[in-house]
């Protein structure tokens, strides 16, 4: 890019999706992150070291306070992360002080119904059954789902005309015939020249809340059929940077379109790892740079659980902490604690180790384990002696597997005391 470094802003950064922007942009050179939400509780202050809350997109103060934040952080473009932010920002483009890392807003106007998307690829693409309240030809089950929505958000799911009978369809809502089968993302990017130059399909295997928690590498003879129709996409819309569709098999193993998002996905993670890093690659095509697509990793499987940020008022400078079944574990290393004692050093945290250790080559140990140098000090002493004796900093803290060592420190000096299984406590991801 031809500015060293842009400030990007991810709006919201707390959603799937904005935490995936922010887990692919985090450890990049060329950009430093900014967060804001809507005010509702959410993942960004947990994460993003920049973060301020803004009013509602649906208050007139939204697009002031935006502005403000613009400004004051020199922010070079935003990251729309949810379909309702993409659909304030669309409309409010020309009034937004920086760029927006969104397609067009023709693009975005027909991706985001998906009824206008299923008329216009209805020649196209195979898309699904869409039934009027009044027709007589209804096949059930049934879909009620809203052409906007996002993530299963409104959808209902009709098994006969009695239950179909008692619901008022609303003005926005689609009735489309049941999909039953396979379901199936495939990730794309294309360039600043409107080349489709990634393709990257995926299964959706378990779904919770819209997001794909499991994903594998479809058959070779559905990722054809997969390719076939993101060609036909792009050749119809001029989608540039990162955009996805989603498609699921009929009862007679027919796929059939479901949409098409001009957006990051939240589990675009998939291919992220395998070498497509999406959110890096559309800034740069954004400021109108070339990009390219090197070697990938093949046969990925992504799993995905939730995962538990923390936070707390301990405030500490120092942390002493065990060594044998703490930071060594079932002859191994203890990752976790790791990253937090290096966490420490970046935030010139003072660590001690304070053991009991009897093994006579324990230093060797340490050196040949790479950890020697991360200690400030290292403390040997007997296993009739108590550590708590050589605790002189009031301000910190103290880790051990030893409950009764903890006990005795807890006792003696009055600080904080945590086992391993704690220590997820005090991983902070805002950095410093």
């Amino acid at each position: 890019m031809k500015k060293k470094v842009k400030n990007v802003l991810v709006f919201p950064g707390g959603t799937e999706v904005g935490l995936e922007i922010f887990r692919s942009l985090r450890y990049c050179k060329e950009v430093i992150l900014f967060g804001v939400s809507n005010g509702v509780i959410e993942h960004s202050t947990f994460v993003y070291k920049n973060f301020e809350i803004i009013p509602n997109v649906d208050e007139n103060e939204c697009l002031l306070k935006l502005n403000e934040l613009i400004e004051k952080w020199k922010i070079d473009c935003i990251y729309p992360a949810n379909p309702l932010v993409i659909d304030f920002l669309n409309k409010n483009r020309d009034l937004i002080k920086c760029k927006l890392i969104l397609a067009s807003k023709k693009v975005v106007n027909l991706t985001r119904s998906k009824l206008q998307t299923y008329k216009f690829f209805n020649t196209l693409l195979p898309i699904p059954k869409i039934y009027s309240q009044s027709s007589k030809k209804i096949k059930f089950p049934v879909f009620i789902k809203p052409s906007s929505s996002y993530g299963s958000q409104g959808t209902q799911f009709i098994k006969s005309q009695y239950q179909f009978d008692g619901i008022k369809i609303k003005k926005n809502e689609i009735v489309s015939e049941f999909l039953p089968g396979k379901e199936y993302t495939v990730d794309c990017f294309s360039d600043k020249y409107k080349r489709l130059i990634f393709i990257g399909p995926r299964t959706r295997e378990r779904i919770r809340m819209g997001t794909s928690m499991h994903c594998e590498v479809p058959k070779r003879e559905t990722i054809k059929k997969l390719e076939e129709f993101a060609y036909i996409i792009q050749k119809n819309i001029d989608l540039t940077g990162a955009w996805f569709f989603q498609v699921k098999e009929d009862a007679n193993g027919c796929l059939k379109l479901l949409e098409i998002e001009a957006r990051i996905a939240g589990t675009m993670g998939f291919n992220r790892v395998a070498g497509v890093n999406f959110p890096l690659l559309s800034i740069y095509v954004a400021f109108d740079q070339d990009v390219e697509i090197g070697h990938l990793i093949s046969d990925i499987i992504i799993d995905r659980a939730l995962v538990s940020r923390y936070k707390h008022n301990i405030k500490f400078q120092t942390v002493y902490v065990d060594l044998d079944d703490t930071i060594l574990i079932k002859n191994s290393l203890n990752i976790q604690l790791l990253e937090f004692l290096f966490q420490c050093i970046l935030k010139k945290i003072k660590i001690v180790l304070i053991s009991k250790s009897t093994d006579k080559n324990v230093i060797f140990n340490l050196k040949k384990l790479r950890i020697h140098q991360i200690f400030d000090e290292i403390i040997f002493i007997d296993e009739s002696d108590s550590k708590s004796r050589y605790i002189s900093e009031n301000n910190s803290i103290y880790i051990d597997d030893s409950f009764s060592q903890r006990m005795e420190v807890y006792k003696n000096c009055s600080i904080p005391t945590f086992d391993p299984s704690m220590i997820e406590l005090l991983i902070d991801e805002r950095g410093e």
